[in-house]
């Protein structure tokens, strides 16, 4: 099939493949005919003008990202995991009064009152839900300062050691896909220690 030709129905793929294995069959009807055309010109499809190769990657992507599963979209998912991820994290650091300190300037707040803020930019996947450097912070360090990465990476480096920061580096870039069953496990998992948290603690 040449490059930059998008088919965009099965029939119209087997039209072409056998048209070009020199395969004789019946006239193309009306319809069929204007089917091939518009493929040729690539009218039928919505990415027009893009080359087969990156039309296919555009197709498979918007797919995958709208692709829903037995507990819903990744993206859906991912959204609902980070709130009972970030109640998880905030409850973890509190106190038995429910007061919790940001982890970069040491202000304390009521849980509620405070995010989770990551030690490192980006919402990677392999990342996204690591607890090691997912901690309490303050809105004005975790958004104004943007997550204040100084304080953050010096504390880190004291509690895991100077590895940890290439450590995570290294795991950030490596590229992590869920699954929509994995991400319902983890939210269970969190939703369950959010809820030891609060049942033996405080409400």
């Amino acid at each position: 099939m040449p490059i930059g030709i998008y088919v965009r129905t099965k029939r119209t793929r087997k039209m072409l493949s056998e048209a070009h294995k020199g395969k004789k069959r019946q006239p193309f009807s009306k319809e069929h005919r204007k089917h091939l055309s518009e493929a040729l010109t690539g009218k039928s499809h919505p990415h027009k003008g893009v080359p087969f190769t990156e039309a296919a990657k555009l197709k498979s992507s918007e797919a995958r990202k709208g692709k829903k599963g037995k507990y819903g979209t990744v993206k859906t998912l991912k959204r609902k995991i980070w709130d009972i991820f970030s109640k998880y994290i905030r409850l973890k650091y509190a106190d038995k009064n429910g007061m919790v300190e940001c982890y970069t300037c040491g202000t304390k707040k009521f849980w509620k009152e405070m995010q989770a803020g990551h030690g490192f930019s980006g919402r990677e996947n392999s990342i996204l839900f690591d607890e090691e450097i997912v901690r309490p912070q303050c809105k004005y360090c975790n958004i104004y300062r943007q997550g204040n990465y100084d304080i953050f990476h010096a504390k880190l480096i004291k509690e895991y050691g100077i590895d940890i920061l290439d450590r995570k580096i290294r795991q950030k870039n490596t590229v992590k896909k869920f699954t929509s069953e994995e991400l319902q496990e983890k939210y269970e998992h969190y939703k369950l220690e959010v809820e030891k948290l609060l049942k033996n603690y405080w409400r």
